[in-house]
């Protein structure tokens, strides 16, 4: 995720698939990515203590 942020849940799709052969839903793949954006940028109130 670090790597490609633009990483559609399609692509986390497909990823899971290829190298553990299971299908997860489109809505497992979506709260996946917005855990992981969550977690290397931080929440909403983690960014707004970094304002001026």
């Amino acid at each position: 995720m670090r790597a490609q942020i633009d990483m559609r849940p399609s692509d986390i799709m497909s990823q899971v698939n290829a190298k553990y052969n299971i299908k997860i839903s489109y809505m497992k793949a979506w709260d996946a990515r917005r855990k992981a954006i969550k977690t290397i940028f931080g929440g909403r109130k983690d960014s707004y203590k970094n304002l001026y």
